[in-house]
């Protein structure tokens, strides 16, 4: 796959073409790394690093973040959605 990178946008080149096409438009190859394996507390977030020949796909391992809000019961849940008028 060839792709490049514009104002921090990346862009996939539109169809397969020879190395010469892509290089002559302005493409580098795109080095694809698989994601990490993780758990149900941690998800994988995806970067791009830019070379002079290359473009590489990193990834880095991330919590999901934390509800600051502690679960509602079911009353005031209800006493939410009823707008106080139980």
């Amino acid at each position: 796959m060839y792709g490049k990178i514009e104002n921090g946008v990346f862009y996939r080149a539109p169809h397969r073409m020879a190395e010469e096409e892509a290089l002559a438009l302005g493409y580098k190859p795109v080095v694809l790394t698989p994601a990490p394996e993780t758990d149900n507390e941690h998800y994988p977030v995806e970067w791009l690093e830019e070379t002079e020949t290359e473009i590489v796909r990193h990834w880095n391992v991330e919590a999901f973040p934390v509800d600051p809000d502690p679960e509602l019961d079911d009353a005031e849940a209800l006493e939410i959605l009823l707008g106080g008028a139980t």
